[in-house]
């Protein structure tokens, strides 16, 4: 299973955004991508992977019931839900993410600089 590390202190989360803001906050889709090595120009134009260049990057296991773009749909509105609390979207996208073989863990603050800060696996 991937573990994939989400930094609260630059997890966009709660709105809709960018997978990738300016000042470098991602939502969880973001950080994905990142470990994957998904280039920041995707990361930057796409509110969702919609870019074709995504499936290249992001290999993980879709759940038998879904679809990809109905996975993605799911995480970004668990991602970008108003009103809820940081501890039910953390378990919400933790059990997502099992389902595709990513084991999701966060952490306050830098857990790991691999130099271009793309996360870890």
């Amino acid at each position: 299973m991937m573990l994939l590390v989400i930094d609260r202190n630059r997890w966009d989360r709660g709105r809709a955004g960018q997978l990738l803001t300016e000042d470098g906050k991602m939502c969880v889709l973001g950080f994905l991508g990142r470990v994957c090595g998904v280039p920041d120009d995707i990361l930057k134009t796409n509110e969702a992977p919609n870019d074709p260049r995504w499936p290249g990057y992001v290999n993980v296991t879709m759940p038998v019931s879904y679809s990809a773009h109905q996975f993605w749909r799911y995480v970004v509105s668990v991602n970008d839900a108003q009103d809820v609390t940081d501890a039910w979207r953390e378990h919400w996208l933790g059990v997502a993410f099992a389902w595709a073989g990513v084991s999701l863990s966060f952490v306050d603050g830098k857990a790991l600089d691999l130099g271009d800060d793309r996360g870890s696996t």
